[in-house]
This record gives structure tokens, sequence and C-alpha cells, in this order.
């Protein structure tokens, strides 16, 4: 772990996070933003949407506040939550000084570029999903996109996962590589080991003597749920596969049939993220399967926060044999990448044979690629110079 840069005599700074998403509870690095910046001097706003899928993460730090926008009609604004969302943070950034606002994603950039503009405050984009021109068909999607090519080149430096996905925004977005800060999509929690638990085994009554391989994240077609659960009953039995995460009804109801409780277990039952290290860590092996849907998926790369939370529990990741997953899990000798789902248990069994030697390496990879702080000292170094 790097070591954190602590600013002194700035308790009063001020920085405002544009977050225009119902999902902060699931992101890794919405979440470690705010908390870094708590823990370095900075008081943080975080402004978000009323509705969240899970409920909003709870912080012990006094130095951060939430304001969900506004969901009364303001100013006769009916039917444009975006509009009440940019006044509702008007109304508060208005009456107090800010150091810098940092716009996550398309919406939070513009909305951060407003609000900057009108009172002269430096913006930061904090790139998490990537939007390419070849997608945007529709004129709503295509004025978005010009926007935040135009935005982008404003802002003061733009974080993205890796370079991968640098690489892509340099292209898309016409913006210099001297403007990219690379942070990966991971928590910020104790120092990378091989954690020791049995809280799934607790959970559903799992017997000692099997062997856990983990699926966690959000279930659905794109992670190959249904697919995965199909072929583990082709498993030996001493291995159980557990599906934990969220994912849409419909889809739930389809994959509960295929889930035996036993063989295969489905886990949809939330948990805050700070026992997600108990919960990995019971398990042996860690699963990160993506169809190939759309060029984000395939320049995946840093930008996946299950398989940092893996390795940093040292568990081995199966995963994509994508060429940006190819070179960070087969590259560090932490994981096996593959062409589909029916390739999973050959390479279950290969890491099985040589256990200790894949998870102490996954330990060592996320340690030398996949630690949030190293990353965002970049970041803290650009604030302290504003």
């Amino acid at each position: 772990m790097s070591s954190k840069i602590i600013y002194k005599n700035n308790s009063l700074k001020r920085i405002a996070i544009f977050a225009y998403f119902g999902h902060i509870a699931k992101s890794p690095s919405t979440i470690s933003t705010i908390e870094t910046l708590a823990e370095n001097g900075f008081f943080v706003d975080i402004f978000t949407v009323k509705y969240q899928i899970f409920p909003l993460p709870i912080f012990s730090s006094p130095n951060i506040a939430f304001h969900p926008a506004s969901s009364r009609n303001i100013i006769r604004l009916r039917g444009s939550k975006f509009i009440r969302y940019i006044y509702s943070a008007f109304r508060i950034i208005n009456r107090r000084k800010y150091h810098c606002l940092i716009g996550i994603d398309q919406n939070g950039l513009i909305v951060a570029n407003i609000i900057g503009r009108l009172f002269s405050i430096q913006v930061l984009y904090y790139s998490l999903e990537l939007f390419y021109w070849k997608d945007m068909l529709n004129l709503k999607s295509k004025i978005k996109k010009r926007l935040e090519v135009l935005l982008n080149k404003h802002t003061i430096a733009t974080i993205v996962q890796d370079k991968v996905r640098g690489e892509t925004l340099v292209k898309e977005n016409r913006i210099p590589k001297a403007k990219l800060i690379f942070v990966p999509n991971s928590f910020i929690m104790e120092p990378s080991h091989r954690t020791e638990s049995n809280y799934l085994q607790r959970r559903f009554a799992i017997p000692k003597d099997k062997r856990l391989i983990l699926m966690a994240g959000g279930i659905g077609d794109w992670t190959m749920s249904k697919k995965l659960a199909q072929v583990a009953y082709d498993w030996p039995e001493e291995w159980v596969f557990i599906i934990h995460g969220e994912g849409k009804k419909n889809y739930l109801d389809e994959l509960r049939p295929l889930c035996d409780g036993k063989h295969v277990v489905l886990s949809d039952k939330m948990v805050p993220y700070t026992e997600l290290d108990e919960l990995i860590g019971s398990a042996d092996i860690g699963l990160a399967l993506y169809e190939n849907w759309h060029q984000g998926i395939f320049e995946m790369s840093k930008a996946s926060g299950k398989i940092w939370q893996y390795l940093r529990c040292g568990l081995p990741v199966i995963t994509m044999d994508f060429p940006s997953l190819v070179d960070l899990i087969e590259g560090e000798k932490c994981g096996i990448c593959v062409n589909s789902e029916k390739e999973v248990k050959i390479a279950i069994e290969k890491i099985f044979a040589d256990y200790d030697h894949y998870s102490n390496n996954a330990v060592e990879c996320y340690s030398n690629h996949g630690d949030f702080r190293k990353g965002f000292d970049s970041v803290l170094k650009l604030l302290k110079n504003i």
C-alpha cells in the first residue's frame, strides 16, 4: 500500500462529486474516491439521484455528505429529472466555496462543467464507462457524446482505469494522453492477503471439505450466469458453484430453477461492501466471465471491480481471453483466461493443481497493479497544486 498524502490546514476545502446514477453502493471507484478524499482532509459532497438500487454506503468520516436530488417539481421543471438535479446541486454549491468538482461519466461531466463555469471552479472528469461514437445511434446520445468531447477538453485531468481504456478515451474524445490519470476500479481496504473465512459455508451450510467457485457481481446473460450454472453440473461433486450478486427479477426467476442449493447456489442478497472481504475470502477461485457484446467489455482490463476484489483476497481468477485481461491475469500468472464457459472446468483443475502458486501471485498482482491509493496519489497531488 502506498503512503497516504495528508494535507495540513485544508480541512475546509470542499470537493463536489456529481454521480448521476443509482448504484453508488456497487461502484468501487466512487466509494474509494469518496473515502480517500475524506481521509486526506477534504470535505466531500456527493450529488446523486434520490433512487438508489441499494442503500447508500455509510462512512465513518464526518466529512462526507450525500445530497440526493430533490424529486419535487422545482420552478415548474416538470418531467426533467436531470434539470432538477442540476438545480438542486446549484442551490447548495451557490452557498459554499469549492476547491474542485469531479464529474463521473457523461452526466456528471456535463453538470460539473455547467456549475464550474458559473462559479469558476476547476473540473476533473472521472470516466467509469466508455462511450463510443459508433454506439451513438439517436439524437440524444449524439448530443451527449458531443458534449462529453467538448467538455472533456476543458477539464484539468481525466481519471480512467488503465492505459487500454485511456487510449480509447484519447481517440474518442480527442484529448492529450498527458491529461490521463490511471486509477484501478478497486475498493480501499486492508492490504492484500489470502483471506481466510467461512462466510459462505456458514450462510449456506456447505460442508468444509467442499471447494467453492465464486461468481460475484452482476447476474445476467452478459456475465454468462445461466450458462455457468448449467455447465457446473458437470463439475466434480466436491466443487460448489456460488452465484452471488444482483440481477433483474425476471432473469433471477429464470436462474433459480438451475440452482439446486447444493451443487449450484444462488446468493442474491446483497451485503455491505465492508463484508465483501469475508464473503469472497471464503471461496477458492473467482470467476469473471463476460459475453463480448460491447467494446467496453472487450476492453475491460482494470475496470472489473470483482477481479480486483478476488485478487486482493488471494483468489486465483478465471476470466475471458480478451487481450487486456490476458495481459493482466496470465501475464501475472494469477489465473487462467478462457474462450467460453465450457473451458472453465479444465481451468479450475489447472489452478487447483498448483493452487498456492496462483493464490500468492493473485495477492502480488493486486499489490502491484490494483491498489487504488497508489493510482489516486496522482489525483491528490493534482488537487494539492490547484
